[in-house]
């Protein structure tokens, strides 16, 4: 792949001798693929964990390490109920990007009460088209993001809108009497989510 660039689609042919070594590989024989080199994303650098003290520092009530990295232009702070749309990076601090937003090319929709609280006490503290980055200690963060990463997590997160109240309800159609269902909420936007919670 070191050889393609953007837009580029090439052949490889993969002898058995350079394929999977894994015990779960089948496959017998050479493989082939036939590849399409849609983007190369820069990866991003995993944020240093400041000084707890330093200026521009705060503290959520739950732990976590926070700063404005860009102002914001609104002016509303999303509540605990709402739902947010949240363009954001995260990391391990093994420097592994175990979920990026930016990589999908949208932003995820996410219900401040089905995360964990590290995570949602930093957003309610941002205003729409803000930056900040979290650091969020590992006793906060087991099992609560996808994979199931250990040690602490650091986010890198903009905040993208502040949903109506319900946007994330199913709304269900009318019965014949006129009487509908309750509406159910409905999972995040985007195929990774914060997991553990939602």
């Amino acid at each position: 792949m070191q050889l393609m660039v953007r837009g580029e689609k090439r052949r490889f042919w993969i002898p058995q001798r350079l394929g999977p070594k894994s015990p779960e590989q089948t496959a017998r024989g050479d493989a082939v693929f036939d590849v399409e080199m849609i983007d190369i994303l820069r990866l991003e650098n995993v944020p240093p964990l400041p000084d707890g003290s330093a200026e521009g520092i705060d503290r959520t009530p739950s732990g976590a390490l926070t700063e404005v990295v860009e102002a914001g232009t609104g002016d509303e702070y999303p509540g605990p109920d709402t739902a947010v749309l949240v363009n954001y990076y995260g990391w391990t601090t093994d420097n592994r990007i175990f979920d990026a937003t930016y990589y999908r090319g949208r932003p995820t929709a996410v219900p401040l009460d089905k995360v964990m609280p590290a995570f949602a006490e930093a957003v309610q503290m941002m205003v729409v088209g803000e930056k900040r980055r979290v650091w969020v200690p590992g006793d906060q963060a087991q099992g609560q993001w996808a994979k199931n990463p250990q040690g602490m997590l650091v986010f890198e997160m903009r905040l993208v809108r502040i949903l109506p109240e319900g946007a994330l309800s199913k709304q269900v159609p009318e019965t014949e009497s006129g009487e509908g269902e309750p509406p159910g909420s409905a999972a995040p936007s985007g195929d990774a989510k914060p997991q553990g919670s939602s």
